[in-house]
């Protein structure tokens, strides 16, 4: 199976994240200046620290990617793609999408039972926005299981290929009520990632493969994608925040692309800053954000006043990213963090080469595992508590799935032996 180039983590890291990062580099100290930055880190040798660490994933996947494609050309044949009982892959469905479902109604619960304050929100009121966070369920487990609308939207997407059925109307209606949640966290919360995370694993499941010929337009989709987000930004923005901003720039477009660049921009010092001025850690702050969130460990607590001393000086509270391209340094240093750059892309190599084989442990996992990856310049997504129920729950799908595989067999061609059927050697006897 072929994909395009944007589906491949390797490519995405060295074609997408590597430009960008120089065009935030090059940027004139004002547009720092205007999202509060005191100063510009991200420029010397933070900046070449941050393109080694992504040149270092690039180079890792690269790794899997050439030691694969050596191993498939001594490989005879390959074995057929598994397949998942229908009957097993939709209850699965149903348990992922029942509970990603019960978590997003329920934390904008308690906003939708106040008509006033969604009326109020609805006309603009800039009053009622600091409200509506305040008035949603914060509480750990529930905001936890709200991110499994990932898993669910890559289950989804990948139905007809795992299980080898069609979506059905029953699908789609399940579906749209699982994203309509989703959408109305999104908007009530802030939470614009929660609708990149059911949209990219559907996007790079149903468009990121090659079909039978090559489509010039899928290649150019992640500036389709841009395009999108900056369309859902504005859409949620202007009854959102607008009423508020419109006095400090000149125009909606303005306020729009300026914030959007924003959140990268400020992300990407705010890394910079700390990676240059604070030793590292060494206890996993940046890149096991999740285990410091995790309910059953009350007793651990994370120290994040290395941050709010850094934004007191530097920053503002508001733009609060520290970017995941310096997480590793952040923790371990430089030297370490280039390395650890390097496993992790290895592992993602990993899990995009069974994907594009078709194993269905990888094909669950890899549309997750890209969200890290278009995200890794804001935050590092795979250590954040975000996507930790969602890859625990993924194994844990991985292995009731093993057990009640579909039975795979090879494929019998015509004027061709059964690859159960002995072979003939010298002397007239069969081995079986």
């Amino acid at each position: 199976m072929r994909t395009y180039w944007w589906a491949s983590p390797g490519w995405v890291s060295l074609l997408l994240m590597v430009p960008i990062c120089v065009i935030v580099a090059a940027m004139p100290r004002s547009t720092y200046l205007e999202f509060e930055q005191a100063r510009q880190f991200f420029t010397g040798d933070q900046l070449l620290l941050a393109l080694a660490g992504l040149l270092a994933f690039s180079a890792g996947c690269g790794v899997v990617g050439y030691v694969s494609r050596s191993a498939q050309r001594q490989r005879i044949r390959s074995s057929p793609p598994s397949r998942i009982l229908h009957s097993h892959y939709r209850r699965a469905m149903l348990v992922i999408g029942l509970i990603a479902f019960s978590g997003n109604f329920a934390l904008v619960l308690p906003v939708l039972a106040d008509p006033g304050l969604v009326f109020a929100f609805l006309s603009g009121k800039a009053s009622v926005f600091a409200l509506l966070k305040e008035r949603t369920l914060q509480v750990p487990g529930i905001t936890s299981v709200s991110n499994l609308a990932a898993l669910f939207a890559a289950l989804y997407a990948l139905k007809s290929k795992i299980a080898d059925r069609p979506l059905d109307w029953f699908d789609h209606t399940f579906a749209a009520m699982v994203f309509l949640a989703v959408l109305m966290r999104a908007v009530i919360n802030s939470e614009r990632l929660a609708i990149i995370e059911v949209v990219l694993p559907i996007g790079i499941v149903w468009f990121g493969t090659v079909g039978l010929r090559w489509r010039a337009w899928l290649s150019l989709a992640p500036i389709l994608g841009i395009v999108g987000i900056i369309a859902l930004f504005a859409a949620t923005e202007y009854v959102r925040s607008w009423t508020y901003y419109r006095y400090y720039y000149d125009s909606y477009t303005d306020f729009v692309l300026s914030r959007i660049w924003g959140y990268y921009l400020t992300a990407l010092n705010n890394g910079a800053g700390l990676t240059a001025l604070y030793p590292p850690t060494f206890d996993g702050t940046y890149t096991m954000h999740w285990f410091y969130r995790f309910p059953l460990f009350p007793w651990v607590e994370v120290e994040e006043a290395t941050f709010w001393e850094y934004a007191f000086r530097y920053a503002t509270e508001e733009f609060n990213n520290t970017s995941g391209v310096f997480a590793p340094m952040q923790d371990f240093g430089s030297v370490f963090g280039i390395l650890m750059w390097f496993f992790l892309g290895v592992l993602s190599g990993r899990i995009y080469d069974g994907y594009t084989q078709g194993k269905f442990q990888y094909m669950l996992l890899h549309p997750t595992w890209m969200i890290g990856v278009y995200e890794i310049l804001r935050l590092f997504y795979w250590g954040s508590s975000k996507y930790f129920p969602t890859l625990i729950f993924t194994v844990a799908l991985i292995v009731f799935m093993v057990r009640h595989r579909a039975v795979a067999t090879a494929p019998i061609t015509a004027r061709s032996a059964h690859p159960l059927a002995p072979v003939a050697v010298r002397g007239g006897r069969t081995r079986t």
